[in-house]
C-alpha cells in the first residue's frame, strides 16, 4: 500500500508516500519523502530528489537513501 499525504513522519512538511513490507535493510516498512533542488518539500509530481527512509517494525529509521531524479525537459 502506498499513499502520498504528510504524515508521522513528517520531515518538515514533505509529501510522503509509504510503502509497506520489508524493505532492502530488514525494514518493515519505507517512506519516500519528496523534494526539490534545494530540499524543499515539494508534491511527487515536482519532486528532484527522493529521501527513501526503511523504518522497523518499532518506528526507528534504519536505513536512507538519497535519490536524485532526472527529469526529461
Amino acid at each position: 500500500m502506498s499513499e502520498e499525504t504528510q504524515g508521522p513522519h513528517d520531515r518538515q512538511g514533505a509529501m510522503q508516500e509509504r510503502m509497506d513490507g520489508l524493505t532492502p535493510h530488514g525494514g518493515a516498512y519505507s517512506i519516500a519523502f519528496y523534494l526539490d533542488d534545494a530540499g524543499k518539500p515539494v508534491s511527487k509530481a515536482l519532486a528532484t530528489r527522493i529521501s527513501i527512509v526503511e523504518y522497523s517494525a518499532t518506528d526507528i529509521e534504519i536505513f536512507q537513501t538519497m535519490m536524485v531524479m532526472n527529469k526529461e525537459q
